[in-house]
């Protein structure tokens, strides 16, 4: 298991104050994994545990994980709207052969506390 620490330099909700989305590599280089590495092996009914920087420990249960093209917003926010102050987790995927890639990932998960 991995813990990695998250800055917050921006003023968007911090997870379970609102609908939050957070994006991280799943690399970082060729030899080193990213933040977000295992992404893709997150199931429904997955428990994501988020430190607050209140010393509080939130717990968000996963609702959907899924592949999408990269910019479908519409698509996002529909399956995001589901629920609640959703937690919306997001990283590259399919690398093509230019260097881009040609899918996200995305990770949806609401609050349980």
């Amino acid at each position: 298991m991995w813990n990695w620490k998250v800055s917050r330099p921006w003023t968007a909700p911090l997870p379970g104050d609102g609908y939050s989305i957070v994006a991280a590599h799943n690399t970082l280089n060729a030899e080193e994994y990213g933040p977000f590495a295992l992404l893709s092996t997150l199931e429904n009914n997955d428990t994501i545990f988020v430190n607050a920087p209140d010393g509080s420990l939130r717990l968000f249960r996963v609702y959907a994980n899924e592949l999408m093209a990269p910019n479908d917003m519409e698509k996002l926010a529909s399956v995001a709207e589901q629920e609640m102050n959703t937690l919306v987790l997001v990283t590259c995927e399919n690398e093509s052969v230019d260097g881009g890639y040609l899918n996200r990932r995305v990770v949806f998960a609401k609050p349980l506390n």
